[in-house]
């Protein structure tokens, strides 16, 4: 069955912990409408909050949809995806939380979700969006001025001549995963995905890369989105220690993926490229990726 799409961020938090707190949720369908909600309590714990938010999300979802879920906990994110099990098994004695814990189990279950975890506090304009938004809900709940909440800010494609989006998904108990990458430049959208195994994260962020510039125009400047951090750090710090060093780490060891960064060190030096380091850039590259995956399942 084809669901319809949407990428989902959430966060929370009391001040102090326990206290007052807020919740905030970011809900971005596959046609660009956008919902934001948020709430607080006035005696909480930032765990509550967090949940409250991912409940609140998901519950706001009036049918089945195929979601991507950021959050910057992961004690939410290993609970739902790795802990919950055990949980249910012993029936929920012991838990912090079981309220909250059964109440988002029962709302994940008319959905296929993949859970992702984003550093929060690192310019993820998303995971910025929705602490805001929890911090609404603070100050709502205090009877405090609530900032109405901002657009996401939008890149255009008027200031790059072109713009990169990429994503990936993957199994790390199978070390499978899926990358993809979408181009936007003049009248022109390319979409590019792909599967590897016996892989990393790193890896499959970096081959995303590599594929989307070998169908670069042959000019203009770049404005890249990148999951994972050690790829942007690599294309804007490390990579001409690398060069000068002759491929080599400070242990005098090839680096990590060689002949990838090898094929795109003359593009980074040719050409003005920004770098983002942000997951959920785009929900179409993200669910891109998850399509890719789950078509090659091995």
């Amino acid at each position: 069955m084809n669901l319809p799409k949407v990428t989902i961020y959430s966060d929370g938090g009391a001040n102090p912990n326990p206290g007052p707190g807020g919740w905030g949720a970011l809900l971005i369908f596959a046609d660009g409408r956008e919902q934001t909600l948020f709430g607080g309590e006035l005696e909480t714990t930032n765990n509550q909050m967090e949940l409250s938010a991912a409940c609140e999300a998901l519950e706001a979802l009036s049918e089945p949809h195929q979601v991507v879920f950021y959050v910057d906990s992961q004690y939410v994110q290993k609970g739902i995806t790795e802990w919950i099990k055990n949980w249910i098994k012993k029936n929920w004695k012991g838990v912090m939380n079981p309220e909250l814990w059964q109440r988002l189990h029962a709302a994940t279950q008319r959905h296929q979700i993949s859970w992702k975890w984003v550093k929060g506090h690192s310019g993820n304009v998303h995971n910025e969006r929705v602490d805001k938004l929890a911090t609404n809900g603070r100050a709502q709940i205090l009877g405090q001025t609530v900032t109405p909440p901002a657009a996401t800010p939008v890149v255009s494609a008027a200031s790059f001549d072109c713009v990169i989006h990429t994503a990936i998904d993957y199994d790390s108990g199978k070390r499978f995963g899926a990358w993809s990458a979408i181009l936007t430049f003049d009248d022109t959208t390319i979409e590019l995905s792909g599967t590897e195994p016996k892989t990393s994260e790193y890896h499959l962020a970096l081959m995303a890369v590599h594929q989307a510039f070998k169908r670069l125009p042959e000019q203009g400047s770049i404005v890249v989105y990148t999951p994972n951090e050690l790829v942007q750090n690599g294309a804007t710090q490390w990579i001409k220690g690398w060069r000068n060093k002759g491929w080599k780490n400070s242990k005098g060891e090839t680096i990590a993926h060689c002949e990838l960064w090898q094929a795109l060190d003359p593009i980074l030096q040719a050409r003005t490229i920004r770098w983002n380091w942000e997951a959920g850039s785009s929900p179409a590259a993200d669910q891109l990726a998850i399509h890719a995956r789950q078509q090659a399942i091995p």
